[in-house]
């Protein structure tokens, strides 16, 4: 018998949030994986051995019909990048030419601020608006899960963000794959933008608190300035555009907090997971015994080790929602 469950598309699903969709929609439809390297290939390969895998190019759009052929509906998540336009200008082409009924594309919940991280999301947005094919924006708060790039700062009490007072509602990625799940699956398309957040806004000095509870070691919020802290990420290899794009996003938060909403809730029939709820689940068994030596020192893709802020000490390079996710 024919396997009449719609066929998706996944873009995106060995990032973070990728990888929750993938895990939210194994079993329910036909799965197929955009890859673009055969490191990527074999990983989702051996989490999801019933996914069909297509290997391309997002940048290479004369490339993508094979991947698209017979889609019924597309999960669009690409990496902050400075080519993340022509990504997703190029999956979008695709899928009008091979007549995906729905797209499910992730944007960010500051895609109206008027900075570099938000602006490919905003014109994304309207490319979507105006080629008439059936779509959802999801957008998703800062990600819980970023903190597991920081286990050795945390196991040194150590919260890095550049964050002032400013306060958003903190997610965890699970939420935002059984969102975007429930989304791409829904008989009927879900109208309007879907924020994916937390259920309270908090500042970093606040998380910083919770997550000192929950497990049950101290924490501290070191604050430092935006500029001193994109300049020691670049020292730490991150590439020049992002860390200040990140800097920029982090001062525009201190002047625009964010709020909680409750669209988690309408759509998968559920209160959205706590900070204590991603701190026991996930960031407690990966933190170091806190007897164990750690190491914070950022290393560059060279290898090379370097320092800075205050004392020496590196500040972590903290990334907010889409922007630490990986293409697949």
């Amino acid at each position: 018998m024919a396997d009449e469950r719609p066929l998706v598309l996944v873009i995106g699903g060995t990032g973070v949030m990728g990888s929750e969709v993938m895990r939210s929609l194994e079993g329910r439809c036909r799965l197929r994986a955009l890859v673009h390297s055969d490191m990527s290939d074999a990983e989702i390969a051996r989490r999801y051995p019933q996914a069909e895998r297509v290997q391309r190019d997002l940048l290479d759009a004369g490339s993508l019909e094979a991947a698209f052929a017979g889609v019924d509906r597309v999960f669009l998540l690409t990496p902050s990048v400075p080519e993340q336009a022509s990504l997703e200008e190029n999956a979008l082409a695709a899928a009008l030419t091979a007549g995906v009924q729905r797209i499910v594309y992730i944007s960010s919940t500051d895609v109206d601020w008027e900075i570099e991280l938000s602006a490919a999301h905003r014109a994304m947005e309207q490319r979507l608006a105006d080629s008439g094919v059936e779509h959802t924006v999801v957008r998703p708060e800062y990600l819980l899960n970023n903190l597991l790039g920081e286990v050795d700062d945390l196991a040194r009490g150590r919260l890095v963000a550049p964050s002032a007072q400013g306060r958003c509602p903190f997610v965890d990625a699970r939420d935002v794959g059984a969102v975007a799940a429930a989304v791409l699956l829904a008989a009927e398309p879900r109208q309007g933008p879907v924020e994916v957040t937390g259920p309270e806004s908090l500042s970093w000095a606040q998380l910083a608190g919770r997550l000192q509870e929950a497990l049950d070691r101290p924490v501290e919020h070191i604050d430092p300035d935006p500029a001193e802290w994109a300049q020691d990420a670049v020292s730490s290899g991150m590439a020049p555009w992002l860390a200040h794009a990140l800097a920029e996003y982090f001062e525009q938060l201190c002047k625009r907090p964010l709020e909680a909403s409750d669209d988690t809730r309408r759509l998968i029939g559920r209160a959205p997971r706590s900070v204590e709820d991603f701190a026991h689940d996930v960031l407690s068994p990966a933190m170091p015994a806190i007897n164990d030596p750690t190491t914070p020192v950022l290393v560059s893709p060279s290898g090379d080790a370097s320092g800075g802020g205050e004392g020496g000490t590196p500040f972590m390079a903290t990334m907010p929602t889409t922007h630490r996710s990986q293409h697949a």
